[in-house]
C-alpha cells in the first residue's frame, strides 16, 4: 500500500481546482472507510456520475415492501420489468457458493468479450 500511496499523493499534486486544473481518477481500490479517507485526505473528491453502480437488495424481505422502500423511480423501473412485454425472463433465487462462483465466472467471461477491467475479483 505504501507504494499506492506515494502514488495517489503524487496524482493529487496535479489537480487543483483553485488552478482550475482537474484531475479524474478511478482507482481500483477496495471500497472501505480506510481507503476513503485515504483518498480525502489527499484531496480526492468523489463527484457524482452517471454510470451503472452496484448495490445490495435483501431479497428476504416480502415484494410490498421491497417496493415500498425504493425511490419513485426505482419503482416504475420495476413495473416496466415486470410489464407483459417482459414475460419469458425468469429471475432464479438461489444463494450459496455456487451461486457467487457461478455469477463471478460470468462477470470473468464478460469482462473478456466486453474487453474490460473491472474490479479484482479476489
Amino acid at each position: 500500500m505504501d507504494e499506492r500511496l506515494g502514488v495517489y499523493r503524487q496524482l493529487a499534486r496535479i489537480g487543483n481546482a483553485a488552478r482550475a486544473r482537474l484531475l479524474s481518477i478511478a482507482p481500483e481500490l477496495k471500497l472501505s472507510g480506510e481507503n476513503l479517507l485515504l483518498l480525502e485526505e489527499l484531496g480526492f473528491s468523489q463527484f457524482a456520475t452517471t454510470a451503472t453502480e452496484s448495490g445490495t437488495l435483501d431479497l428476504s424481505l416480502d415484494v410490498e415492501t421491497l417496493r415500498s422502500n425504493l425511490s419513485g423511480s426505482w419503482r416504475k423501473w420495476w413495473k416496466e420489468i415486470e410489464s407483459p412485454a417482459r414475460k419469458g425472463i425468469t429471475v432464479e433465487m438461489t444463494s450459496g457458493r455456487d451461486a457467487f462462483g457461478w455469477m463471478m465466472a460470468q462477470y470473468s467471461e464478460l469482462m473478456k468479450s466486453m474487453h474490460f477491467q473491472g474490479a479484482p475479483l479476489d
